[in-house]
């Protein structure tokens, strides 16, 4: 076990986006000098670095940390051949180091989210006739839709309670994305060992309004860390806020389309979270330098 919440990031520092197609976290560590790359299963944007079977790795390190022993693993020739040393040679997390390698992880949240609970409580996705009016789902397709659902929430939660198992047991700072919902009621807040950093009033720390860091939408946000400590530095830093945001958090636009982060609050979040304090520079917002994250914060009060 190497897990441990301090971690220096400097220049050398290789970031790693997992389930990040649209590369726009990718290309903003790139423009702030770090080795970045995104992963993913799907290639819809035609950014993603690496097509891989992100869940299909995860399941095989947690295969190899909780059954074998790591230390003689370790340093070891790789060969050819379907062999736990293979294995472990080709997986994602074994190839990275706690002292220079960080994650990102924009975990799939469709089984998680406030949203989805809509669908347990027999609200499912509407369908519509010619004429645009609204066809009410039976009884029984709502209840053979909750239950397909929750098996596949039941996959997904254990997937993501490997991940976590496995990025802490190995040491890798790792910052896990996810919505918090209108009201607090994402799954993993709620039944997740691993949970996002509380504040001085034990309340957890989120992003109660993304578009006042200059996203597209609201949509509320939460964050996880692991062997990380995030600790907002609002030092010299100004922000561009969005004043033209997409109304609704929950169901303006597609899914993909609710899942965009803008250029500008990956560029925040950095300077938020992981820019080191020393190197922050005395950044203006374009709208109004004279306005500060405090002011605008004050505003929406």
């Amino acid at each position: 076990m190497r897990n441990k919440t301090k971690f220096d990031i400097n220049k050398d520092t290789v970031f790693h986006n997992l389930f990040e197609q649209s590369s726009t976290f990718t290309q903003m560590f790139r423009d702030m000098g770090h080795q970045s790359y995104c992963y993913d299963l799907q290639n819809e944007y035609g950014k993603t670095d690496f097509i891989i079977d992100i869940f299909k790795h995860i399941e095989i390190a947690f295969q190899i940390i909780t059954e074998y022993d790591l230390k003689k693993l370790e340093g070891r020739a790789k060969y050819t051949g379907w062999s736990i040393q293979a294995m472990y040679n080709e997986n994602l997390f074994f190839k990275m180091h706690p002292d220079r390698d960080m994650i990102l992880a924009f975990f799939p949240c469709d089984f998680f989210s406030e949203l989805n609970d809509m669908v347990f409580s027999g609200y499912s996705v509407q369908r519509y006739d010619e004429n645009g009016n609204t066809i009410p789902n039976t009884t029984k397709e709502n209840v053979l839709r909750i239950i397909d659902r929750i098996g596949k929430r039941k996959e997904y939660f254990a997937i993501f309670t490997k991940f976590c198992f496995v990025v802490e047991q190995l040491g890798i700072p790792t910052i896990i994305e996810n919505p918090y919902g209108c009201y607090g009621g994402n799954y993993l807040l709620k039944h997740s060992l691993w949970k996002p950093q509380k504040d001085k009033n034990g309340k957890f720390i989120y992003d109660k309004d993304r578009t006042l860091f200059g996203c597209y939408m609201p949509k509320p946000t939460f964050y996880i860390p692991i062997n990380f400590h995030m600790e907002e530095n609002f030092s010299g830093l100004y922000t561009d806020k969005n004043n033209n945001p997409k109304k609704s958090v929950l169901y303006q636009g597609k899914g993909k389309e609710r899942s965009e982060i803008s250029p500008t609050y990956a560029k925040n979040f950095y300077k938020r979270f992981l820019m080191p304090p020393e190197t922050k520079p005395n950044i203006q917002s374009q709208s109004n330098p004279q306005q500060t994250i405090f002011d605008i914060i004050g505003e929406e009060n």
